[in-house]
């Protein structure tokens, strides 16, 4: 699960928030290149759940919040999945803020 809070700061009021993720490497030895978008779409919450993840892989996860003048400034980090691909981890990042992402 990835969640992250509203920005502090937005000069305008976000309506949905924007989000895709991607595979960069394949359980540590086959790396993607370019690297596979595994889902994309939008929420009105601040969080989604990221289903069916490869253990031992990297997946790359982008975030930005939208309304009807665009898309705002894209936030997003990276994560390695474990054994058993359900851990989490807090990222701070600065729009949206405290994006966690529990794989």
């Amino acid at each position: 699960m990835v969640t992250w809070d509203d920005p502090l700061y937005k000069p305008c009021p976000i309506d949905e928030f924007k989000y895709w993720y991607e595979i960069t490497n394949l359980d540590q030895c086959q790396v993607l290149d370019p690297p596979q978008l595994i889902d994309e779409g939008t929420t009105t919450n601040t969080f989604i759940t990221l289903p069916d993840l490869e253990t031992y892989s990297t997946y790359m996860i982008y975030v930005a919040g939208r309304n009807e003048a665009g898309d705002g400034e894209t936030t997003s980090n990276i994560s390695t999945t474990n054994s058993s691909s359900m851990y989490t981890i807090e990222l701070y990042i600065s729009l949206p803020t405290n994006l966690n992402v529990k794989v």
